[in-house]
């Protein structure tokens, strides 16, 4: 005789027609953590009708990343997106997915790579020159600001980045307003024809620099071009409007995302100043003022390194992933029927007690190669996991490595804002606004020791070249 087994048990609180979908918008984090305490994991909460079960932990996370694409399906999930991306990325089917996969990773290609790091560098410098000798700065603006002018002269070129003007970045706020996962898209409300009216000038801007980058391929090598000129495995090069769809979520996850993970890591360092000491010794003896920054400067800032993850683990970006439930799963002797959804509580599982020690702490050295206590797959999931990690995590890594380290090595920082709270966003999660007090450094060029042959080609520094 076949048992049916039994679904994860309700969370308490479901009301008719929304179920927790009032308390999920108004506070998510109090939402999962109540969830765990009552229940545990795995456990269920109702998106409106939609039962959606919450897994949590290093396991639970194993079978939400490898059944991804099998039972489990990313575009089923983020539906909402599909009106600002339209067919790109994992709001595809699985199979279109892989399809255009080689597209998608060609411009985070090693060499590719070690192209963005002079521009990342030029950027944040032009920037911290034009500051003053001391003042203050609304850190989450300038952090925007910031990561928006790198994903713009990283993945479109520097004439783009010169001629871009203000209307640009307006259009993307009223794309990045309208992300809503609650309302239907399609319906009329202000936000939604904003973002469709700003989709469409968007186009209107792209739409030649594409067609003339098409037509003179031979003028240029850089993020874009790569994107244009990679087929898929079917062999076909990108349409116009699919090239369009695709450079507006670069762009958009170039730095929606990594302006408030970057803020969370310069205010978690000025929070925990005995930290600071150890980046600002390893950046004298590495990097000195003055230095061009290289993929060995790259892997060499360990410390800054180990605070990033740190970051991703107590503040991610991402404070839950979904997925659509195309085929029942079995898990932990519980049925997860078709139809349904599957949440992973990224927060939750990165401040459990199983994994780390005293989660409540900010201590980046937790991830050091004495304690390593990150070590082993999907304990940290900020970034996704498995084949459907952020294409980009490793640009965005750079990036924070550089601006954490030339604010820190040029600068003396003070956090004025004494309690910074985290900031539940349509898209991604990121700290409030945040003042922050400055005063230029002293400083004097010097040149940075040479790296050796032994460390040039270590197998760790050959891994972070080619990721």
């Amino acid at each position: 005789m076949t048992t049916t087994k039994p679904q994860p048990p309700l969370l308490s609180g479901s009301y008719p027609l929304i179920g927790h979908l009032i308390e999920m918008a108004k506070d998510q984090p109090a939402l999962l953590r109540r969830g765990q305490q009552e229940k545990g994991a795995p456990y269920m909460i109702k998106m409106g009708k939609t039962p959606c079960v919450v897994l949590q932990g290093p396991e639970h996370a194993k079978v939400f990343f490898q059944q991804t694409d099998k039972a489990l399906r990313m575009d089923k999930a983020y539906q909402f997106l599909k009106a600002i991306f339209g067919n790109t990325s994992f709001l595809q089917s699985p199979e279109s997915y892989h399809n255009q996969r080689p597209v998608q990773i060609a411009p985070f290609k090693r060499d590719k790579m070690l192209s963005y790091i002079p521009i990342i560098q030029e950027e944040v410098q032009r920037w911290l020159d034009g500051l003053g000798e001391e003042g203050e700065i609304q850190l989450v603006d300038e952090m925007r600001y910031l990561t928006q002018v790198v994903a713009a002269h990283a993945m479109m070129g520097k004439e783009f980045r010169n001629a871009m003007s203000q209307e640009f970045w307006d259009l993307f706020m009223d794309i990045s307003n309208a992300l809503d996962p609650y309302l239907p898209s399609n319906w009329p409300f202000p936000k939604f024809i904003r973002r469709d009216r700003a989709k469409k000038r968007m186009i209107e801007i792209l739409e030649p620099i594409i067609k003339e980058r098409q037509a003179h391929p031979e003028k240029y090598d850089d993020f874009l071009q790569e994107l244009l000129m990679t087929k898929t495995k079917d062999g076909e090069q990108l349409t116009v409007h699919q090239a369009i769809d695709w450079v507006i979520g670069f762009m958009f996850a170039g730095h929606e995302t990594t302006y408030g993970h970057g803020s969370w890591l310069m205010i978690l360092l000025l929070q925990n100043p005995w930290y600071i000491e150890h980046i600002e010794k390893e950046m004298d003896e590495l990097m000195p003022y003055g230095t061009q920054i290289s993929i060995e400067h790259i892997v060499g800032l360990k410390h800054i390194q180990w605070a990033i993850d740190e970051t991703e683990r107590m503040k991610p970006v991402a404070p839950g992933l979904f997925r659509g439930v195309e085929e029942p799963l079995e898990l932990d002797g519980y049925s997860i029927p078709a139809g349904s959804w599957v949440m992973l509580d990224t927060l939750g599982a990165h401040y459990s007690e199983k994994v780390y020690t005293e989660p409540e702490k900010f201590d980046p050295l937790r991830f050091g190669p004495e304690r390593d206590e990150g070590k082993g797959r999907f304990k940290l999931t900020g970034f996704g996991g498995g084949i459907h990690t952020c294409t980009g995590k490793n640009f965005a890594h750079y990036e924070m490595k550089i601006i954490a380290s030339l604010m820190l090595q040029q600068f003396t920082w003070e956090l004025r804002t004494k309690d910074p709270h985290t900031v539940m966003g349509k898209g991604a999660a990121g700290p409030s606004q945040t003042t922050l007090a400055y005063k230029r450094k002293t400083l004097t060029k010097r040149t940075a020791p040479q790296a050796t042959p032994a460390a040039t080609g270590c197998p760790h520094m050959a891994a972070a070249q080619n990721a």
